[in-house]
């Protein structure tokens, strides 16, 4: 079993309303201790994975809503 104890959730503007709900759900499925952290504010577009906002955090995961480019 993979346990994460820090998710980086990427919103795209669109989505970013729901935010707290998913975290909300979230919180219920995961395991007590897994911190979450929304992330917003892209370099480039709501599109391309901020890894670099993930690494501020320190988090062992990613989760990106909506549309990605998968750019390099």
């Amino acid at each position: 079993v993979l346990t994460y104890e820090k998710v980086a959730l990427q919103f795209p503007d669109e989505y970013l309303f729901d935010a707290p709900f998913v975290v909300s759900k979230l919180q219920k499925l995961c395991p007590e201790g897994t911190s979450f952290y929304i992330l917003a504010d892209t370099t480039y577009g709501s599109c391309c994975i901020d890894e670099v906002a993930a690494e501020h955090v320190s988090a062992d995961f990613i989760v990106h809503y909506g549309r990605a480019c998968l750019s390099p």
